[in-house]
C-alpha cells in the first residue's frame, strides 16, 4: 500500500535511509513537506516501509527524486508501484509534467521509466558518470 508521508511521520523512513542521511533529512524534509515543496510516497506492507520516492514540487511540474526500494524487496514491482503512484499524484494535482534524472547504468529504474512512457530529453555527465534527463507530460486525456 502506498501512502503519503506527513511531516510528523518522517520517522517511518528510518529503515530506508542510512542513519547519517536520515538525521540530515529529518529536519530539512519535514520543513519541505510542511511548506509544500516535497511529497514523499512510501510503500508500506505489514508496517514495514519497503520503498519510497520523493517528489520535489514546482509550480507546474514534479521532479522525481530518491526512488529507493530496500534490496530484499527489489524485483517485486514496488518501484513500479511507487512511480505509478507519483504519476497519479501528478494527474490528480494538475501538474503538467514529471521529470527526473537517472544514471545510465541503473537498468531497473530505466525500465520502469520507459514502461511509464518517460522520454529522454538529454544526456549529461558529472564526476560520477553519465545520466539521463527524462520527462513525462501529463496529458489529461491519458489518465489511467
Amino acid at each position: 500500500m502506498v501512502e503519503e508521508i506527513k511531516k510528523d511521520e518522517i520517522y517511518k523512513l528510518k529503515n530506508i535511509y542510512k542513519f547519517d542521511i536520515y538525521k540530515i533529512l529529518r529536519d530539512s524534509l519535514g520543513s519541505d513537506i510542511a511548506n509544500g515543496k516535497k511529497v514523499v510516497l512510501a510503500y508500506i506492507d505489514n508496517y514495514i516501509v519497503k520503498g519510497a520516492i520523493t517528489l520535489n514540487i514546482d509550480d507546474s511540474s514534479i521532479h522525481l527524486n530518491n526512488l529507493i526500494v530496500l534490496s530484499e524487496y527489489r524485483k517485486k514491482g514496488i518501484g513500479t508501484i511507487l512511480v505509478s503512484s507519483a504519476i497519479k499524484y501528478g494527474y490528480e494535482n494538475n501538474f503538467s509534467s514529471i521529470n527526473l534524472s537517472v544514471r545510465e547504468d541503473n537498468d531497473a529504474a530505466i525500465k520502469i521509466y520507459d514502461n511509464e512512457e518517460f522520454i529522454v530529453t538529454s544526456v549529461k555527465s558529472d564526476n560520477i558518470g553519465k545520466y539521463f534527463e527524462m520527462t513525462k507530460d501529463l496529458d489529461k486525456k491519458k489518465i489511467r
